[in-house]
C-alpha cells in the first residue's frame, strides 16, 4: 500500500492491458485514487479546520508516514502553537494593564512582568514598558525604606546571639530586594548603597554565629566494626547536642554506665553532604566580601575527614568541591560590577611540616618544605616555596584540587 509501490503496480497492470473489471486491479485503482485525492486535499487545505479534515483523510488512506502528510501535520502544530502563543500574550497584556490599575501591587506587577518575559513579549510594547517602569519606581522607594529601617535598627539595638534570627531575616529581605531590583532591570549603580548594606548585615550575621564555629559529625559504624561487635555509643539529642554513653566496671566489678553531653554550633549524626555544606556556604560570601575564612576538618585517622571535605562524585561531593562551585556562582552574580581573580595554592601540614601539594618539579627531586612567616609589619602571613595557580573557571580549580590530593600523605600519624 506504499504510494510509490502502488503507482508502479497500477502502471504495470496498465502495461499488461489488464481489464479494470479485475477485482484486485480495481481495488488498487480505487486505493490509488483515494491516496491521490487525500494528497490533493492536503495541498489545498488553507484553514485549520480544512487541514484537520485533510490530515484525517490522509491518515485513513495510509499516508501517515509520507513527507506531505508530515509537513502538513507540522504546519498544523505550528498554527496551533502560534495561536496559543498569541492568546497567551493577549492574556499577559491584559494582566499587565490590570496590574497598572490602582491600587498598584508590587507582587502583581512582578508576576505580570515575569510572565511577559517568559513569553518573549516585545520589550518595546507600550504596556510592557509602562509596567516595567512602574515596577522599578516601586522597588526604588521600597529599597530606600528598607535601608533606612535596617540602618536605624543597627544603630539602636545591641547585637548579640539572641538577635541572630532577626538579623537573618533582615539579610533575607535585602537579598530578596536586590534580586527583585536586578530582575526589574534597575541599574547596578542604583544598587550600590543597598549592596554595601547587604554586605554589612551578612557579615554581622556571620559574626553573631561566632568567629570560631565548631561542628561535629559522627561517622556511622563500618561493616568491619559491626562484624567485630562494636556498637554505637553516640546519640544525637538535638541539632547542636551529642550524648556519649560510657560503659565501665567499678572496683567490685559491677557494671556502670555514664553519659556525657557535648554541645556544638551544629551536630550531625551523620547528616548528609547537603546539610553539612548548608551551614558553611555563607562563608563564601564573607570571603568574597574581603574577610579571611578557614574551614578545616580535625579528627583521628578514619574518622571521615576526607569524605566530609572531598566527598565523592554523584551528588555526594564534599565541602571542597561545593565551595568551588559556590565561589564561581557568587562571582557570576556580581560579575557585572566586579572583577575577580582566583589564585589557589594547596599546602599540607604533615608531622609538623608544611608541604606544597602542587610542586612544579621532577618527581625525583626532593620536595622543598614550605616556610611560613610574618611580613615585616607583622600583619600578613607569607609562604615561601609555595606554588600557586590562577583558576579562571570552576573546572580549573577542581582540577587543581584533584592534582593536589594526589600528593597528599595518607599514612597514619601518631
Amino acid at each position: 500500500t506504499d504510494m510509490e509501490d502502488l503507482e508502479a503496480a497500477v502502471a504495470a497492470a496498465e502495461a499488461a492491458r489488464l481489464q479494470p473489471s479485475e477485482s484486485v486491479y480495481a481495488k488498487a485503482m480505487d486505493l490509488l485514487y483515494e491516496k491521490r485525492e487525500a494528497l490533493r486535499h492536503l495541498g489545498f487545505a488553507y484553514s485549520e479546520k480544512d487541514l484537520v479534515k485533510a490530515l484525517e483523510r490522509a491518515r485513513k488512506a495510509g499516508l501517515a508516514s509520507c513527507d506531505t502528510y508530515l509537513e502538513a501535520k507540522r504546519q498544523l502544530e505550528m498554527r496551533r502553537e502560534t495561536g496559543q502563543r498569541s492568546d497567551q500574550q493577549s492574556n499577559v497584556l491584559r494582566a499587565l494593564e490590570k496590574a497598572l490599575t490602582p491600587p498598584v501591587s508590587r507582587e502583581r506587577l512582578e508576576r505580570a512582568v515575569r510572565n511577559a518575559r517568559v513569553l518573549d513579549l516585545d520589550p518595546n510594547d507600550p504596556t510592557f514598558k509602562a509596567a516595567l517602569q512602574r515596577l522599578q519606581e516601586i522597588l526604588k522607594v521600597e529599597i530606600v525604606r528598607l535601608t533606612q529601617k535596617i540602618r536605624s535598627g543597627l544603630n539602636q539595638r545591641t547585637l548579640d546571639r539572641d538577635r541572630l534570627d532577626v538579623m537573618q531575616q533582615l539579610k533575607d529581605q535585602l537579598n530578596g530586594m536586590i534580586q527583585a531590583a536586578k530582575d526589574a532591570g534597575i541599574d547596578e549603580a542604583d544598587l550600590e548603597d543597598i549592596e554595601r548594606l547587604r554586605k554589612k548585615v551578612h557579615n554581622i550575621v556571620e559574626d553573631l554565629k561566632g568567629s570560631i564555629r565548631v561542628f561535629c559529625r559522627v561517622r556511622p559504624l563500618s561493616e568491619k566494626e559491626r562484624n567485630q561487635g562494636d556498637t554505637d555509643v553516640i546519640r544525637q539529642i538535638d541539632p547542636m547536642t551529642l550524648e556519649i554513653t560510657h560503659h565501665t566496671k567499678s572496683l567490685d566489678l559491677m557494671a556502670k554506665t555514664e553519659t556525657h553531653s557535648f554541645r556544638y554550633d551544629a551536630a550531625f549524626a551523620p547528616g548528609n553532604q547537603d546539610a553539612i555544606f548548608a551551614d558553611c556556604k555563607e562563608l563564601v560570601q564573607s570571603a568574597l566580601d574581603g574577610y579571611n575564612v578557614t574551614i578545616f576538618a580535625y579528627g583521628q585517622t578514619g574518622a571521615g575527614k576526607t569524605y566530609t571535605m572531598n566527598g565523592e562524585p554523584g551528588g555526594k561531593e564534599g565541602i571542597g568541591p561545593r565551595t568551588i562551585d559556590e565561589i564561581y556562582r557568587v562571582m557570576a552574580l556580581n560579575g557585572s560590577r566586579m572583577k575577580y581573580t582566583v589564585t589557589a595554592s594547596i599546602v599540607e601540614l604533615y608531622c609538623n611540616e608544611f608541604l606544597d601539594l602542587l610542586p612544579r618539579r621532577d618527581k625525583k627531586e626532593k620536595r622543598k618544605e614550605v616556610e611560613v612567616r610574618w611580613d615585616k609589619d607583622g600583619k600578613e602571613v607569607l609562604y615561601d616555596n609555595l606554588s600557586s595557580d590562577v583558576c579562571p573557571k570552576a573546572q580549573d580549580l577542581r582540577a587543581l584540587l584533584a592534582r593536589g590530593m594526589e600528593h597528599r600523605k595518607v599514612a597514619q600519624t601518631l
